[in-house]
């Protein structure tokens, strides 16, 4: 397959990325940094960087454009690109939240359309969505994030039912947390915390199976979707007792 991964520089996204170039297939990632195309990323021959940013639609056009030109087909899409808001605070701060929603929202709209044009026009394809169990309910310091997740999670569901008829098939991915980069910066707890290798494992199982909607770890996803059903007095209580270090 040929294979394209925004935001495959680091996190899930570059662990997919190496996953798929270990089973043979040709993999495009594309970040916004070239620092960020390291030694381990370099050294493997199927998997080719492009600069592009997901916020700005012209530079991932002409990535995905120069992509498509190199190896004639895009078979798999993962909207994968993302920002957390780091520490998570009391005070809102609307101009990171702003920034945030550029690239979780304005960037994964810009994905969805360089990857549609082609695939509609071949009629086949894979796309996948990366949203987060914070789409769930909105997580107190954490406002903008949760939104932003919370569009991609609504877009997908929307969206995998009308690609149907375009014979391509949408998967939305909701992870728990993950150890990585974006991760680390989080100044609360992290139940089920999981290793990046194995969260990349169960998202490509479930892209395989051509599941619509996956959420893990398995028992946190239960417990996030059963305490999304709450009544709002008592989801408020619960994450009201969220504490930040």
């Amino acid at each position: 397959m040929n294979v394209f991964i925004t935001g495959g520089t680091t996190g899930i996204g570059k662990q997919l990325a190496l996953d798929y170039a270990k089973e043979g297939h040709q993999v495009g990632i594309c970040g916004r940094s070239s620092e960020k195309y390291t030694k381990d990323l370099q050294a493997i021959e199927n998997i080719k960087f492009y600069k592009a940013d997901v916020a700005y639609f012209d530079q991932l056009q002409a990535a995905l454009d120069q992509f498509i030109r190199e190896n004639n087909t895009l078979d798999m899409f993962y909207a994968n690109a993302g920002i957390g808001a780091g520490k998570k605070v009391k005070e809102p701060k609307i101009e990171r939240d702003r920034s945030l929603i550029d690239v979780n929202v304005n960037g994964f709209i810009n994905s969805m359309e360089v990857a549609l044009k082609p695939m509609m026009k071949q009629n086949s394809g894979t796309i996948v969505t990366i949203s987060s169990l914070a789409a769930l309910f909105g997580l107190p310091g954490n406002a903008a994030y949760s939104a932003s997740k919370a569009f991609v999670r609504t877009y997908s569901e929307s969206m995998s039912i009308d690609l149907k008829q375009f014979g391509i098939q949408l998967t939305c991915i909701l992870p728990g947390y993950i150890k990585t980069p974006l991760t680390q910066k989080n100044n609360h707890a992290m139940p089920f915390l999981m290793d990046v290798d194995k969260a990349s494992e169960l998202i490509r199982n479930a892209v395989k199976k051509g599941k619509p909607y996956y959420g893990f770890p398995g028992i946190f996803s239960c417990i996030c979707h059963f305490a999304s059903a709450l009544p709002k007095w008592a989801l408020h209580f619960l994450l009201g007792q969220i504490r930040y270090r």
